[in-house]
């Protein structure tokens, strides 16, 4: 039988979400979730602990990267336990797929000619160096 609540205030919530969008790697979700919070240094502060840590994304399972995610946000939001919960929350529930998806299809051919793992696209231009994006922001 299932568990019950340990007190009349404690619910549990069984989700169940069926999609027809691709599988989005879940740092990038992170990173999505981090655009979202109203502070442009909480997304920065994330891709650059992120992009610190000795292993690439392509080493890491997915359970190693939701917890890497999970742990930078820890760091990032000390402040706020409630914030940290609504990061899990978000990610299980893959709560940014659809729009990642969506910037995937708009930028199929965009990406396809670039040679790194990562990649902006800024004003319509497509900048896999990190000099390069500094000098675009910067004029």
């Amino acid at each position: 039988s299932p568990s019950s609540p340990s007190s009349p205030y404690e619910k549990y919530v069984n989700v169940v979400l069926k999609s027809n969008w691709n599988d989005t790697p879940i740092h990038q979700e992170a990173c999505e979730y981090f655009t979202t919070v109203g502070d442009d240094s909480l997304f920065w502060k994330f891709i650059t602990s992120f992009s610190s840590h000795e292993h690439t994304t392509t080493t890491l399972s997915d359970e190693q990267l939701y917890d890497r995610s999970i742990s930078l946000a820890q760091e990032i939001l000390s402040s706020s336990s409630d914030k940290v919960s609504l990061v899990k929350l978000s990610l299980s529930l893959h709560k940014y797929s659809p729009k990642l998806d969506m910037y995937r299809q708009l930028t199929p051919t965009s990406f396809s000619t670039s040679q790194k793992q990562s990649a902006v696209l800024f004003n319509g231009e497509l900048i896999d160096s990190v000099a390069l994006l500094y000098d675009r922001l910067s004029s």
